[in-house]
């Protein structure tokens, strides 16, 4: 069929190379006629025109100067002897140029000679007439006629025979156009027919054995997998071609097996995967995983190995079909074999199967035999069990009756259930290490709540005999003391109640996390609340200088809240305002009731409303970079620590727990060397409305 073919395809070739030919002969002598004359005839022509128009302008100058004597008659007659003479030389190279001419060409330049000698002539004359014109004496214009006549003659002789070689030229190119045109349509004609006949004949060879085979591929799309192609008809391309189809049919048999392998595998992965998610420990997952890859696989055994840290097989998991017994502990050795075989799987990355214990080259191996001799296998998969760089255990699926090929899909399908056991394992021990981290964390914290607790008490007590006994000194009643003994006894005092608020806070901390905070709500009266706090810090800011202002409290400005909890977190507030003051400074403490939505989108009726509490102090202030700290307990700011302002750190922290146990909202907002300002907001109550 090749041959066949490329034979066409010479015969095709050969036709085109006769009429490609046959055209750029024909095409050829068509240029020759238009070179002629566009390169030479065409070219004579103009120029021979153009001279004899310059000749004519020039004379006619001439002739009107000499009867009017104005310059302006002598326009055309300046320049016009060089473009004649241009022109005139231009006809002459045109005519060189026409190398088919002959003898006419030698007469044609015979006549541009000629034309040439007459037109210098009467340039002589017309010079000479000229310079006598101006002078104002006569012209012999008949003499200058008879010499432009003489110019005249040669010039139309030339353009006669240049226009008759013109139209001899293009009747030739019509003529040979007209016989190419004719050729070459025979030609192709020819070559079309024997295309046609050899193509068929070709045809009817080729396409005889492809339409059978075209049949079979029909019937095997049409779902006729066990349709074949012929190898033994048609062209030796064709038989070929059936056979590579009949090969690729058969691959695609193969494929479609493998495929259907793999599919069922990557359901068997995924169903090991949810078993080991569902299993609600390691063990179950493991022994969950051994069954389904035993029935999975179809394999008579399976046998799993936990490999602890130290390399050694802690404990192991089995599986087997029924009418079988469970192996017996295997030996020490054959399971440090197995620990290092799986070191060496797991760092290559691979899993080892072995077909047929049987094979020579297997029998070789001490290792393998051992194996084979305490399991009873014939076949066996190895998987090694692992994450990261630590091999937790190993897995083997063993066929005892005979040797099985394991597929890739098959050591796939058991590799990626190792690892989904191996992931639960971890898991199992992180969750244990979690429970018992937790438990030791919660002993701890229990520790430290009766810790705080028992040491707080303990220091209230000599705290009470402290304070008695500092009173019976101030109140003299071991006699009068000196000034300096004075001064000491008011440090210790300033200490005393340092202490105990430290105590006092500590307790509150101690209390909010052990048993939370447990408020006892009822409606209090803020201004009440307000009040109480002005009472027990006026001394305190009296003593400082510092001036506490406590604005008139509106009436309806009333909470549910724990009295006792909500005033202590006010006392926490405004003595810090107090103590971070300096004297001359003020302290003022403010009530404000803004209406619902006032500060946000929400202007339901349903909106809740809330009582605001604001202090502002012009004291130290806050260094912006400590703000954001300010509520972490025992952190104080750099500036109140610099100039050694005594405190614990715990204030802020106790009313913001207090705060938002109401659930209210803190916010602080300061500015250092200007003051301070601290705003709480708590819900108003809801009282009922008199009937």
């Amino acid at each position: 069929m090749a041959q066949r073919l490329r034979m066409l395809v010479a015969i095709l070739c050969g036709l085109m190379l006769v009429i490609a030919g046959v055209a750029f002969a024909g095409l050829q002598q068509e240029n020759g006629y238009v070179d002629r004359l566009t390169l030479s005839i065409g070219p004579a022509l103009t120029s021979n025109a153009d001279a004899l128009q310059a000749m004519t302008d020039a004379e006619s100058g001439l002739r009107g100067y000499a009867s009017s004597r104005d310059l302006r008659f002598l326009e055309p007659y300046w320049g016009a002897h060089e473009r004649a003479v241009g022109d005139i030389a231009t006809v002459r190279r045109s005519l060189l140029l026409d190398r088919a001419s002959g003898d006419s060409e030698r007469d044609l330049l015979a006549m541009v000679d000629e034309e040439a000698a007459a037109l210098e002539a009467w340039w002589a004359y017309a010079d000479q007439a000229r310079l006598r014109a101006q002078q104002g004496q006569d012209i012999d214009l008949p003499h200058g006629k008879d010499l432009f006549d003489a110019f005249r003659v040669p010039n139309g002789q030339i353009s006669d025979l240049v226009s008759s070689e013109s139209l001899v030229l293009r009747t030739s190119a019509r003529e040979q156009l007209a016989r190419n045109t004719a050729v070459l349509a025979l030609i192709t004609a020819l070559a079309l027919a024997i295309g046609l006949l050899l193509g068929n004949r070709v045809s009817r060879s080729v396409t005889r054995p492809l339409r059978n085979l075209r049949s079979v591929v029909r019937r095997q799309r049409a779902g006729d997998h066990e349709a074949r192609a012929r190898e033994d008809q048609g062209a030796m391309e064709v038989r070929e071609l059936a056979a590579d189809f009949n090969a690729l049919i058969a691959q695609n048999v193969s494929l479609s097996l493998a495929q259907a392998e793999a599919l069922l595998m990557h359901e068997l992965t995924r169903e090991a995967a949810r078993i080991v998610r569902a299993a609600p420990s390691a063990d179950e997952a493991i022994e969950a995983t051994c069954a389904a890859l035993g029935k999975g696989l179809a394999v008579d055994r399976v046998l799993f190995h936990i490999i602890d840290s130290d390399r050694v097989v802690r404990h192991g998991r089995q599986w087997h079909r029924p009418g079988l017994a469970d192996l017996p502990d295997l030996s020490e050795e054959l399971l440090r074999h197995e620990v290092e075989l799986a070191q060496e799987m797991w760092g290559s990355a691979t899993s080892s199967a072995l077909a047929d214990f049987l094979d020579p080259r297997v029998q070789e191996a001490e290792r393998a035999q051992m194996f084979a001799r305490a399991t009873g296998a014939r076949a066996v998969i190895l998987a090694p069990v692992g994450l990261g760089e630590r091999v937790l255990g190993v897995i083997a699926l063993m066929m005892l009756d005979g040797p099985r090929h394991w597929s890739a899909p098959e050591v796939n399908a058991v590799q990626q259930s190792a690892t989904f056991v191996a992931r639960s394992i971890v898991q199992g021990e992180y969750d244990a290490h979690q429970a018992e981290h937790v438990e030791r964390l919660e002993r701890l914290d229990q520790q430290k709540t009766d810790f705080m607790a028992t040491v707080s008490h303990e220091l209230r007590t000599p705290l009470t005999s402290i304070a008695g006994y500092l009173e019976l000194l101030r109140d003299g009643d071991v006699g009068d003391l000196s000034p300096q003994q004075a001064s000491m006894l008011d440090i210790i005092e300033r200490n005393t109640v340092r202490l105990r608020g430290l105590i006092e806070d500590l307790l509150v901390l101690n209390r909010i996390e052990s048993t939370g905070l447990r408020a006892v709500v009822r409606p209090v009266g803020v201004g009440d609340l307000i009040g109480h706090v002005g009472d027990s810090l006026a001394p305190m800011a009296d003593a400082a200088g510092v001036a506490l202002r406590i604005e008139p409290v509106p009436q309806e400005a009333v909470i549910s809240a724990d009295s006792a909890q909500v005033e202590r977190a006010l006392v926490n507030v405004v003595s810090n305002a107090v103590k971070f003051t300096r004297s001359g400074g003020a302290v003022s403490v403010s009530v404000e009731l803004p209406d619902a939505g006032e500060d946000s989108d929400d202007v339901s009726e349903d909106a809740t409303r809330v009582v605001r509490i604001r202090c502002r102090d012009t004291g130290i202030g806050i260094p912006a970079a400590d703000l954001e700290r300010l509520f972490v307990r025992f952190f104080r700011a750099s500036n109140a620590t610099s100039q050694a302002i005594p405190g614990t750190g715990l204030g802020l922290a106790i009313v913001k727990t207090i705060v938002e146990g109401h659930e209210g909202t803190l916010t602080l907002s300061s500015t250092e060397g200007e003051g301070t300002e601290v705003v709480i907001e708590l819900p108003l109550a809801r009282l009922p409305e008199p009937v």
